[in-house]
Formats: C-alpha cells, structure tokens, sequence
C-alpha cells in the first residue's frame, strides 16, 4: 500500500450533482449502466482506494477514511451538498458520510446494501475470507463475486463472473484483505437513516444471497424509508442482471426527491 496514493474520479455529465459509489471488489464502471440510460444528471464517480485505477494509501484503516476520501472529493469539486447513492459497500460509505456530515447529503439511496453491521456470525465469515485471501486469493474472489447472483441463475452469468473475477483479481491480497477488515468493523446506521432529516431509499434484489429479504424488512421497519423497491428475480447485482428495470427505478427515485 503506498502513502502517496492516487484517486481515480470521473466526473460525467450536466444537472444535479450524484456521488456513485461502488461496491466491494468493483470499480466505478459498475455505474455505466445508469450513465448510458440515464445521463441527466451531473454523476461523481470515484475509484474508492485500492479499487480500479486509484492507490491504496497507508494510513487508512476504517469505514470513516472511505467517507472522507468521498469528503475529500466533495470539496476539491466545491460540491456543497450531493445525493448519493451506495452499491452494497458504497452504500456502507455512504451511511458513514451521513453520520459523520449529514449537511452533506441531499439524498441518499442504498442500492442493494444495509444500513446492518456485521452479526458476529458474519464477522467470523469475514474473518475466515481474510485468512483465504491470503492464501488463495483467485479461489476467494471467484466464489465470492459468484455468490452475488441468485443459486438458480449462476450459470447465466458464468462468463460475467469470470470477468468480473479477472479485474478483482488485480487488487493485491493484502488490499483485499484490508478492505474486508473495514467491512467487519464498520458502525451500525440503522438509526442514522432513521432519523435523517434528508431521503432515504431502497433499491434491492427479491433473490439477494448477501441481503435476505427477511433480514431487508426488518430493517425496513427500524429505517422507514421513504422508497422502498424490490425487483423480482434478481441477487445483489441489478446493474448486470436487469439494467434497464434498475435505470428505472432509480430515475423513479430522482422524481421523488424532487430531482428531476
């Protein structure tokens, strides 16, 4: 990991300003589906740290260093105040965004993601996948980025998960390893977004494997958000699965929040 790190941003487009946040092992490319469906929008799109073509800086060890890379870019655009919207860890950053400087958000949707922490049940899983990294890191991105997509639609996709695998692989063992130790650690948000005083969405997968449904409506209840969509058929990742029913409804969300 290098103290001097570099940060790969994109910005795209003309409107209202988004912050896209992708998801654990990803990059920001995982968003040109909405990009290409939906351009209307002035869109922020980071390469989080050790992900993509951004550096792994030293000194960062928990979800607040996330957030404030994202506060970081906020302020070199002289952004003011964004709508966000978090693909699984991104939306993990975003609640942590929230908590530490809610005059900052606008909005925010989490988009196959949970406001939870890790149950210690969990956390042991995170640990055993920080051991395997290290070991077998090709085995552990494989299996990991398969379990995204529902049991009875694996082979669909086998080739998508192989190329999806083949870019993971490019972060080292130990970035991953990191990353999966900030994942463990981070902070329960559930009341964060409870008591927001901003919008608060979700957009999820009926036949999520990492997000079961019975899980998502309880945290429904301790949330109460004022969107809440569940596509039919699809796991953890819509923006492969069902791009333009996903496009939909997050354009769907900008009219509720009075962004369009």
């Amino acid at each position: 990991m290098s103290e001097e790190a570099s940060l790969n941003v994109d910005v795209v487009g003309q409107g209202a300003p988004t912050l896209l946040i992708h998801g654990f092992l990803e990059k920001g490319s995982m968003w040109d589906f909405l990009l290409e469906r939906f351009p209307d929008r002035q869109y922020i799109v980071p390469d989080l740290p050790g992900h993509g073509s951004s550096g792994m800086p030293e000194d960062f060890h928990s979800m607040r260093s996330l957030a404030n890379v994202c506060l970081d870019i906020l302020d070199a655009l002289e952004v003011e105040k964004i709508d966000i919207i978090g693909h699984s860890l991104g939306g993990y950053v975003a609640c942590e965004l929230a908590q530490c400087a809610p005059e900052r958000v606008g909005s925010l949707m989490m988009f196959h993601s949970t406001s939870c922490e890790d149950a210690e049940e969990k956390k042991a899983l995170r640990d055993r996948a920080i051991e395997m990294v290290k070991t077998h890191k090709v085995h552990y991105t494989r299996s990991m980025i398969g379990g995204l997509f529902p049991e009875t639609k694996k082979a669909s996709y086998e080739a998508l998960v192989v190329q999806l695998s083949k870019e993971a692989n490019e972060m080292p063992s130990e970035v991953i390893a990191h990353h999966l130790k900030i994942i463990r650690d981070r902070s329960d948000h559930q009341e964060t977004l409870n008591n927001a005083s901003f919008p608060v969405g979700y957009l999820l997968g009926k036949a999520d494997p990492r997000l079961p449904m019975d899980g998502m409506d309880e945290e429904k209840t301790r949330v109460n958000p004022s969107f809440w969509k569940v596509l039919d058929q699809t796991g953890h990742m819509s923006q492969f699965e069902d791009p333009n029913k996903a496009t939909q409804h997050l354009i769907q969300w900008f009219k509720s929040i009075g962004g369009l």
